[in-house]
């Protein structure tokens, strides 16, 4: 996706196209790869709209999920995030820090996996999430330990 797409992709949607959407869009597309949660998009977004209010932001959100723009992550933490990858895809998960990263997988194999065992069952979408240690929290879980 790209930014200068954000309006056409609003009204494509069925949307309303207004300048806090637009807006609130573009900041998710421009975090490409990231996972910001409603608060970090709010700040970024208050900046160019200072009345905007955090209400608006999770209001708009959840209808750009409601309609496909965008993909709630809930890690387990409490804390929603949000994504703007389109294809299919896992997450890694932090369990110390939170940090979210993006895996390729095959949709098919998941799947059939997830069918297997299943008969007469539709599965219509599907939900994974890896959860371990990120590299900087593996080390520091390593030297914690070394120190013990």
């Amino acid at each position: 996706m790209r930014v200068d797409s954000t309006h056409e992709l609003i009204k494509q949607a069925g949307l309303m196209v207004t300048p806090q959407r637009v807006a609130i869009l573009e900041v998710l597309m421009e975090e490409g790869t990231g996972h910001p949660s409603p608060e970090w998009v709010y700040r970024q977004v208050s900046e160019r709209f200072p009345h905007l209010s955090l209400a608006t932001v999770y209001n708009t959100l959840d209808r750009f999920e409601e309609v496909g723009l965008i993909r709630k992550v809930n890690p387990l933490f409490g804390v929603a995030r949000y994504d703007v990858k389109s294809e299919p895809h896992l997450h890694a998960v932090c369990t110390s820090c939170g940090e979210i990263r993006d895996v390729p997988w095959n949709e098919e194999l998941v799947v059939q996996t997830a069918k297997s065992g299943i008969e007469a069952f539709q599965v219509q979408s599907v939900s994974v999430h890896l959860l371990g240690l990120c590299d900087a929290c593996r080390e520091r879980e390593k030297l914690k330990n070394l120190g013990k």
